[in-house]
């Protein structure tokens, strides 16, 4: 019988890096990125969502991991134009310049925006930015 080979996880590496890159960022008109949002907190403001998920990614031997990322921006603006903005530079952020700790960074895929949603509040919106981020066993 061939020996087990360990597995391990990439996901929170991949988030670590997703968070750190967004924080050091400059986001449009003060946004932030929390790890949960708490009753209260100021808008707007960028929370991991809950497509956020990772999958096995193994190709010609190699171990890899393919993470999809969802960041959902939260406003109070009236409009889409600043959920706009704020989705923009996460993109241009997460697109370029990250590294994950303990992985080989090979793709990073933005896979789109959308659709915002108005809370039933009628004032809060939401916007899911939705990335891809493969990594593999250096």
């Amino acid at each position: 019988m061939p020996a087990l080979q360990q597995q391990r996880s990439a996901l929170a590496d991949v988030l670590a890096a997703v968070y750190g890159a967004v924080n050091r960022a400059t986001l449009p008109d003060n946004a932030v990125i929390v790890d949960g949002a708490s009753e209260g907190q100021t808008f707007p403001y960028v929370t991991f969502g809950e497509g956020t998920r990772e999958d096995p990614d193994d190709v010609l031997g190699e171990s890899g991991r393919a993470v999809s990322v969802v960041l959902e921006v939260w406003v109070k603006e009236g409009g889409h134009q600043q959920a706009a903005r704020i989705a923009s530079t996460l993109v241009v952020t997460v697109t370029t310049g990250m590294s994950v700790d303990s992985w080989e960074l090979e793709d990073i895929e933005y896979r789109g925006a959308g659709p915002s949603l108005r809370l039933p509040d009628g004032i809060i919106r939401h916007l899911p930015v939705a990335f891809r981020i493969r990594v593999a066993e250096p």
